[in-house]
């Protein structure tokens, strides 16, 4: 196994390539966290603080304290619902402003108090006088008003999906479950559809299982009569009777509106803290402004230096993170073992020194050139003692292809066959040059570790956890092991294991040519491919190892290798991959985890101007086919 050394990475290796880990002090005001203008550093750590006493106090009486937390515009920020829903408000009403919400500078809060406060703070209702904003004074939210419609397709269930956790939320209730409270999540959304999506934002925190407490039997949509309908507030101050009967005793309150907080604080028996929140890039109650305690994000300030990551093998793989550096925010979400991640984020990229792998390549290389040509290019900058034990592997696993222990060796014909084996050895030198960018990629993002000619070529795993997937009979877990009837080769080449450890990357003779072959279309039994998944940056053993980061970066060059890397489907643009994380939904879809989907923007960035540089392998240069 490899061995990860304790200290900040300052190390030279044979590619000449010298990372440093640069420690330095950055004033408060350069640190990567925004909040709402109405609150500032010290009064979110005192709120939070107050909060912490709360609940120890609550503790210390025998009590359960249970936190409340409002969803839309608290714990979540709505963000991608909020600019679909302007830009579509914007084209009916011929708004422009609204076509292009980014430019706004601020978007609006769906609730009457923060429209309100939207509109105070644009020219809006001077620039378009012919649209009814306002009625007998009153704010417009009928039928047929660019508030009315807003307010309608904001609520639209398909786009709630996309809600981001607020900075910091996957933390705090961590924090506060470990004083012994109970957080719940309290939200007047109405419909039962409503449910799952909220759940998905949630759990992207990092909160394998939210307690939640939604829905609103008598929301004015639902209501026999407007007379017989209940508020948000109102269904609120209803749930607390429940809250304290199934989670505990409720000691504070984290809303965004204030008619929500009195209606809750009216209802409960003992003393609650009421806590505003606005959220950054948003506006909110007014009324929220002023009120002593209130926060804008859950992110403690006070607690993230010297915060090493929380699972344990996160801990081993990466020492340093978290420790006497600067502030940046956090990576939360969860590992697709299910489990809660929340990583330091680095307060900036370690740099490179040396020369770049490629630079001299890319002097000589004019113009896009077929994928083929590219690669004997490439493989040049592989070192030779990787090349020979490339090459090693390769002709093991002819061996042992005819000995039963490996796939066959395809081809019928020598013409057949010559091509074959051409593609077998491409797809090996796309693996270790994936390895050598893994490692480079995932320094420069602040995680370091030594990958080239390790991640996906000499990962290994316990051999009885081999066993257990290919040889059990007994009852497993099929959500996480694709149980199949794996060929006849793979089956004796596992019986015939005896080394405690076994390589289950592409290094391994007997599972080599399976690997190369590999497509995410293939049919049938998975073979070599469901053993490689016992890696870390796979499945790993569906508890602790498993590294959420790697898995995330690797997916995403996976995109970027060509019709020989692992995925066999030409080179991904760059727009299409800032495309495909432009939503919650699709960057986790691409992580394959919702604890590194934030990485993956500025990851492809990062690659984007690496390859461009020579440092990681330029696959730009390949013409696109297919």
């Amino acid at each position: 196994m490899q061995k990860v050394s304790s200290a900040l990475w300052d190390t030279s290796d044979w590619r000449g390539i010298q990372w440093k880990g640069r420690k330095r002090e950055v004033p408060m005001d350069k640190d990567d966290f925004k909040l709402h203008p109405s609150v500032s550093v010290s009064c979110q750590m005192r709120t939070l603080t107050a909060i912490e006493t709360q609940i120890r106090n609550a503790v210390n009486e025998g009590i359960r304290p249970v936190i409340e937390i409002d969803l839309d515009l608290c714990a979540l920020r709505p963000v991608y619902r909020t600019r679909q829903a302007l830009m579509q408000v914007g084209h009916e009403f011929r708004i422009a402003e609204f076509t292009e919400p980014d430019l706004l500078g601020i978007l609006p809060g769906y609730s009457d108090e923060a429209w309100d406060a939207f509109l105070s703070g644009t020219h809006l209702e001077r620039t378009y006088p012919e649209l009814k904003w306002r009625e007998n004074g009153r704010l417009a939210r009928s039928h047929g008003t660019p508030f009315g419609r807003f307010h309608q397709l904001y609520w639209t269930t398909a786009w709630m999906s996309e809600d981001e956790p607020t900075p910091g939320l996957g933390s705090f209730v961590h924090h506060i479950e470990s004083l012994g409270a109970c957080c719940v999540f309290l939200s007047g959304r109405w419909e039962n559809e409503h449910v799952d999506p909220s759940l998905e934002s949630l759990k992207r925190s990092g909160i394998p299982h939210p307690n939640l407490v939604i829905g609103n039997p008598w929301h004015e949509t639902k209501a026999s009569s407007p007379q017989s309908a209940l508020s948000d507030s109102a269904v609120k101050a209803w749930r607390q009777k429940e809250i304290h009967k199934r989670f505990g005793t409720p000691v504070a309150i984290i809303d965004d509106r204030i008619t929500n907080r009195n209606a809750v604080l009216s209802e409960s028996p003992t003393p609650m803290l009421s806590i505003a929140i606005a959220i950054p890039g948003f506006t909110c109650d007014a009324n929220s402004i002023n009120v002593t305690l209130r926060i804008s994000t859950f992110e403690q300030f006070c607690q993230t230096i010297d915060s090493p990551p929380q699972r344990p093998l996160m801990r081993t793989r990466y020492p340093t993170l978290g420790y006497g550096q600067v502030w940046r925010g956090e990576y939360a979400g969860l590992g697709k073992n299910g489990l809660g991640y929340c990583l330091p984020k680095p307060e900036d990229q370690l740099k490179v020194y040396g020369e770049p792998p490629f630079g001299t390549l890319l002097a000589k290389i004019d113009g896009k050139i077929a994928e083929e040509q590219a690669l004997e290019h490439f493989e040049t900058t592989i070192p030779q003692e990787e090349l020979t034990a490339l090459r090693d592997a390769y002709h093991t696993a002819r061996e042992l292809a005819a000995l039963g222990l490996a796939a066959p060796w395809n081809g019928s014909s020598a013409e057949e066959n010559g091509r074959f084996e051409k593609d077998l050895w491409r797809s090996l030198v796309c693996a270790w040059l994936h390895s050598r960018d893994m490692e480079i990629l995932i320094n420069a993002l602040g995680f370091p570790r030594t990958l080239a000619g390790i991640h996906d070529l000499r990962e290994c795993v316990d051999r009885d956890e081999v066993q257990w997937l290919l040889l059990s009979t007994s009852p497993v877990d099929f959500d996480r092991i694709r149980r199949a009837n794996y060929s006849p080769w793979l089956v004796a080449w596992a019986k015939q294991l005896r080394e405690d450890q076994v390589n289950v990357s592409f290094l391994n003779p007997h599972l080599l040519v399976d690997l190369c072959l590999w497509t995410p279309k293939r049919q049938g039994s998975q073979d070599a491919m469901d053993v490689h998944r016992l890696s870390d940056h796979h499945d790993g053993d569906g508890v602790e190892r498993y590294d959420p980061i790697e898995a995330g970066v690797n997916n995403l060059l996976h995109q970027r290798e060509g019709r020989f890397g692992v995925r066999k489907e030409p080179v991904v643009s760059w727009r299409e991959l800032r495309d495909s994380v432009a939503t919650e939904t699709g960057s986790t879809d691409l992580s394959k985890n919702s604890a590194s989907r934030k990485v993956l923007s500025q990851a492809i960035d990062t690659t984007e101007k690496l390859e461009a540089s020579g440092w990681m392998t330029p696959w730009f240069v390949c013409e696109r086919i297919g």
